[in-house]
This record gives C-alpha cells, structure tokens and sequence, in this order.
C-alpha cells in the first residue's frame, strides 16, 4: 500500500514537472524565434527602411545587426561591438546585460527540453507514467497555459500602453539600470532597431507559442481518438487538419504583415472568414445534424456581417444586425443542445438591453450603431456565459466556449477602439495595441466557433468476432 501511494506521488509530482517543462520549452523556443531567426529582421530593413531611415546602407546595417547578435549569443565572444556604427560604454553593457538574458533563455531551453524527453523516455519504459485528466494528456493544460501568456500580455499593454509596458518590462529584467535609455548620437544602433522592431519581435513569439499550442490540441484530440477505438474518418479528418493549418498560416500572415510591415490585409482576412464558412458548409454534410447547421448558418451570417464590417467597411448598421443573427443563431443552438427554453436567459438579456438603451438615451447617445450594439454584446456574452453549461454534455462545447470568449476580447477591443466617438479618450499608444488585438481575438474565435460543430472526425472501428472464411466452411 505504501509503495503504491509512493509511486502515485511520484507519477503527480514527474506530470507536474513535464507539464511546466513543457510551457517553459514552448516559451523560450518561441522568444528564441526573433533572436536566432535573423532573417526577421534582414526582411524588416528591406521592408521597412530601417537602414534608409538611419541614413546607412544596407549592408552597413547588416553587419552592425549580426556582430551585435554574435556577441550577445554566442558564448565566446566576448568583446561588444556593431560594425561600423558609434556605441558608448554604456550601451555596450546593456547588451552584455542582454547577453546574460539570452544565454539563460538558452539554458532554460536546452534544460526544459532535456527533461522533456528524459521524461517521455521513463515513461515509454514506463518506470514513471505521466498522469492524464480524463483522458487528456497533461500537455493540453501547458497548451492553454502557452495561449494564455501572449492574451495577458496584450491585455496588460491595452492597458498601460506600449511605452509604459516597455519600461516597465526593463525594469523588471534590468532592475536598477537605466542604461537601457540610449542616446542615438552616442549609440547609433539603436536607429536601425526602433520601437516597431521590439514590437514585431513581441508578435514572432505571440505566434510562435500560439502555433505551438495549437499542434499539441490537435495532437491531444487525435491520440484521445485512436485511444478511445476510433480510427480517421477520411475525408472530414483531413478537412479539418487542412483547415487547422490554412487558418494558422492565415493567422500569422496577416499579423506580420499588417503588425510588422504596416500594410493592409482585409481582403486576406475575409477570405479567412469565408473559409471558415466553406467548412462549417461541408461539415453539414457529413455531419448531417442540426448543430451543424447551425454553426453553418452561423458563419453564412458572419461572412454577411464582415461584408459590410471589412470587405465594404461600410453600412455598419447592416454589419452589427447580421452579428445579432449570428448571436441569436447561437442561443438556439445552445438551448436545442440543452433542451430547454431559455426563460430566464431571456429575461436577463431583455433587462440588460433595456438598461443600456435607457442610458444611452439619457447620455444622448442613443444612435442606430450604438443601439444595434447594445442590443448585440450583451446576446454575445450572455452566449458564452449559457455555453458553459453545455461542456459536461459534450467536450467539444469547450471550443464554442472558447470561441465566445475570444468574440468577447475581440469586441472589448472593438469599443474600448470606438470610446473618441463618445467622447473618452485613448492615448494613442494604447490604441496601436488595442486595435491589432481585435483581430487577433477575431479569426481563433470564428475558427473554434467553427471546429466545435458535432462533425464525426473519427469512427469507431468494428472488433467483430473471427469468422470463418467462407472457403472454409465446409471443411
């Protein structure tokens, strides 16, 4: 008895070390991305100017770039220098500083991912056995941990603005020095890596842990599959990893090009959003129920909606009522889910329209946009709030959860982007934030929205009993 609650202990406390292994590996994989992937920023210069706006030349920038990186990643360099560009003593300590950062990040990665395997090792040979949660790896919790830091960091830069999250980010890691401020006549190479740089390289490991999180869900709802007795079902499997794959690849294309290179990407979007649609369509098809007919007519509204909202980027009215039919296709679908009528659901999202229409009447506000969308948020997070409620029925709810609260952040972001036209003002360095997070809340919403349709992905395989072979039965 005693030997077995040893082992126990031991099988918790091995799963709680893979676990953090695991979201450490995926962090410092991922801020690893903009320091060893040079080639993100030799793509910036060309794109941006960066060296034209310094007044070097490309190439002087190049080599300032790579000997800068050389001593700050590679061990045995260890005199600081930037090609031909001026530094002073101070500048040159940052980067030590940052040296000293960078080798950590190193450390923690080459370490994490040793014990990750060494992990993966003990448990192949099953000296150790890595516990699941309802039979879910525990790899899937380190998935939503990875998704969960870029969020809060974003929410936090909304919040306080870029400039002030940049102090306060080297005040954190460079407590008590102040040599992180330079003078650009002092240390030149600090022209050619201006504030867009640091900001682009904050989206790469956004991307970067996001996409990884990603490919350990899918990976996880596989496994789980074929270990239930399930095999893929051909053609919806494959639509669905060719989908996951378009939407991400979508996904970052459009944030390094509209975050990083400043150039616009609505036609790119929209055709996201209608492939979100095409496949909510086919999986009526094999799905042949009516939850997947709702989250198809669902999406039909949505691509209606981002017609007017961003393909037009007119007749606004026309695009928030055809979000106030996606959201009431969403409450029927939940209440069908949940056989119920949803009386009190329904009474509370009629108080709370009434409210906001009553205040935004005595604050003089009360116009077609802003009643339409005070008819609008409260259906959407009251949808989400209801959706909860359907996960002990089913776990793929759990995506229609996720997909609500991500609408939500999008949203959020949506007004707190539209408060100069009530008055309220947003410094401009929150709103460089605010309004790029719309749509990185927006399309992983409509993408979850769209995966938790009941699609038969798999199909149990038929242990029938062994039969003898029909030449074999008169023998």
């Amino acid at each position: 008895m005693h030997r077995e609650r040893t082992k126990k202990t031991i099988n918790i406390i091995s799963t709680v070390i893979f676990g953090v292994c695991l979201v450490l590996f995926m962090l410092t994989f991922s801020i690893g991305l903009p320091i060893y992937g040079r080639f993100f920023y030799f793509l910036q210069v060309r794109i941006l100017g960066f060296d034209k706006a310094a007044g070097f030349s490309y190439e002087e920038v190049i080599k300032a770039y790579n000997e800068v990186l050389n001593f700050c990643t590679l061990p045995w360099v260890t005199k600081f220098s930037a090609g031909s560009l001026k530094f002073s003593a101070d500048g040159a300590a940052h980067f030590a500083d940052c040296k000293a950062l960078f080798n950590l990040n190193l450390g923690v990665l080459i370490a994490s991912a040793a014990l990750l395997l060494t992990a993966v090792l003990l448990n192949k040979f099953k000296i150790i056995s890595l516990l699941r949660i309802k039979g879910h790896r525990v790899y899937l919790i380190s998935a939503a941990v990875a998704v969960a830091l870029p969020v809060l960091v974003i929410l936090i830069v909304a919040a306080v603005g870029f400039d002030r999250a940049f102090e306060g980010f080297h005040a954190m890691f460079f407590p008590g020095k102040d040599n992180w401020v330079f003078d650009p006549a002092a240390d030149e190479i600090i022209k050619v890596m201006p504030e867009q740089f640091f900001m682009n390289c904050a989206i790469i490991i956004a991307c970067g842990l996001i996409g990884f999180a990603t490919a350990l869900i899918c990976a996880d709802l596989i496994l789980f599959g074929r270990e239930k007795g399930k095999t893929a079902y051909p053609a919806p499997f494959y639509i669905l990893i060719a989908f996951i794959v378009f939407e991400g690849a979508i996904y970052c294309a459009f944030n390094v090009i509209t975050l990083g290179l400043g150039e616009g990407t609505d036609l790119i979007k929209y055709v996201a959003i209608i492939v979100c649609f095409i496949v909510a369509a086919v999986n009526c098809f094999f799905g042949r129920n009516k939850d997947c007919l709702f989250v198809a007519a669902a999406m039909l509204f949505t691509v209606v909606a981002d017609l007017f909202l961003l393909a037009l980027d007119d007749y606004y009215p026309a695009g928030i009522a055809s979000f106030i039919v996606v959201q009431s296709i969403n409450l029927a679908r939940i209440y069908y889910a949940r056989k119920k009528i949803p009386v009190i659901s329904g009474a509370v999202r009629l108080t709370v329209v009434a409210v906001l229409l009553t205040v935004l009447g005595a604050c003089g506000s009360l116009t077609i946009v802003s009643a339409l969308s005070a008819i609008y948020f409260p259906q959407l997070v009251i949808n989400a709030a209801d959706s909860a409620l359907l996960i002990k029925k089913s776990k793929r709810y759990i995506l229609l959860f996720i997909g609500l609260l991500l609408f939500i952040g999008c949203d959020a972001c949506v007004g707190l982007d539209n408060f100069t036209e009530v008055g309220i003002n947003i410094p401009a360095a929150a709103l460089d934030i605010i309004n790029p997070a719309i749509w990185l809340f927006y399309l992983p919403s409509q993408v979850f929205i769209t995966l938790s349709a009941d699609v038969p992905y798999t199909r149990t395989q038929q242990r029938a009993k062994a039969q003898p072979h029909p030449l074999c039965e008169n023998i």
